[in-house]
């Protein structure tokens, strides 16, 4: 029996669904409306002051105005900190945590105590969490080897969402038989095509008008930025270097470097500094109000370049081609799940980064059907266990 089929034989309001959710990052946001998707939660669209809730959301914070969306949605929010409003959701509820990177040791053993309280208070209150499309980054030292065997010992079913997160997890002592290989449940392409719940206001005339204006303009490659304060792969220099440089390569196309992550100090950060820097008339600079607006500017792209995972899998699961820069541990394993190019930025000559992105434009996405596949069905064996 598919997750489909279990979902619609049993009553509504049965999840509750935790990740880096809030409207901030658009990876994260993509996430939240595929497994929504995966679960076949039906969905809602509340008008007015009378509001129906179908699932439950866990959320660390909630960026100004995401939760009237996430309302009007059917999306009940309940923070992080409110450990009264987590233990009533819970009761009767299955836990849904992921995909995403939520088992982080390096900086922090914050997210992980948390994670060990709210999987305890699962496991006791209702039944074992399920974490899907995991990923693991840091889990080096000893408390948070400890702290993740806690975490995956309290779950039902552990799918990570590529061999690196598996076997950092083997290597921190958890349970082996509980970890999956699964693939980032993005991949499943269960929102391919659509607009992400919850993330924009159709209403909203401006809104409406960023996302249909340049439909007339040059061909568009799009850089996806990553900057963070604990962990960046690549400086506001290094992206003002590759922006130019592809911009002078394809003088009949538009470079537009996009934000995904709109907190303080993160992507916006960085995208802000490049707009003081750069004086090009072919490159833009994409400050969005929605992540959907984001998911919007890779499907319309020629081709997507990126050192971050998540820009390169939703122009993918649109049939992009894309080329990744080689930083992260986690574009280098998708990029060998899927036969996309990588470039060594700093030690490739640029010309290499320029062919690369010359082939990919002249040839068809590469296929991620078997990912596709393999995160729906681990989605599907991992929900299918919660409700036998």
């Amino acid at each position: 029996m598919t997750a489909s089929a279990n979902a619609s034989n049993v009553s509504s309001d049965q999840y509750v669904l935790y990740g880096s959710f809030g409207g901030w990052n658009v990876g994260d946001e993509a996430i939240l409306a595929t497994v929504e998707n995966l679960l076949s939660i039906p969905k809602i669209r509340n008008t007015g002051e009378q509001r129906k809730f179908n699932r439950t959301v866990i959320c660390t914070r909630v960026r100004e105005g995401a939760r009237e969306l996430y309302e009007q949605n059917g999306r009940r929010i309940v923070l992080a900190k409110d450990f009264s409003a987590i233990a009533k959701a819970l009761r009767g509820r299955q836990l849904i945590i992921g995909g995403g990177q939520i088992l982080t040791g390096d900086k922090s053993y914050k997210g992980l105590i948390f994670l060990v309280i709210l999987t305890t208070m699962a496991r006791v209150l209702s039944r074992r969490a399920i974490m899907v499309g995991i990923g693991v980054e840091g889990v080096h030292r000893r408390v948070a080897k400890l702290l993740c065997r806690v975490i995956t010992n309290n779950c039902q079913r552990v799918d990570c969402r590529d061999e690196y997160s598996q076997e950092m997890l083997k290597q921190a002592g958890c349970d082996a038989k509980r970890l999956n290989l699964m693939a980032d449940v993005v991949l499943s392409k269960a929102i391919a095509g659509e607009h992400l719940p919850g993330l924009v206001d159709d209403s909203d005339a401006n809104n409406l008008e960023t996302l249909e204006s340049h439909a007339s303009e040059l061909p568009m490659i799009s850089v996806g930025l990553h900057f963070a304060p604990s962990r960046s792969y690549a400086s506001t220099d290094e992206m003002s270097a590759l922006a130019s440089t592809i911009a002078e390569a394809f003088p009949d196309h538009t470079v537009s470097l996009v934000s995904n992550d709109c907190r303080a100090g993160f992507d916006e950060e960085m995208l802000t500094n490049l707009e003081s820097q750069i004086q090009h008339p072919r490159i833009r600079f994409c400050h969005f109000d929605y992540p959907d607006q984001v998911v919007q500017n890779y499907a319309r792209s020629v081709c997507v370049v990126s050192v971050r995972m998540h820009p390169l899998i939703l122009a993918l699961i649109h049939r992009v081609p894309v080329v990744g820069i080689r930083r992260s541990n986690k574009v280098i394993q998708l990029s060998q799940r899927v036969p996309f190019p990588l470039h060594d930025w700093g030690n490739d000559p640029h010309e290499h980064l320029i062919d690369l992105i010359r082939v990919a434009i002249n040839g068809p996405a590469p296929s991620i059907d078997h990912l596709a596949n393999l995160a729906a069905s681990s989605f599907q064996s991992a929900t299918a266990e919660s409700h036998s």
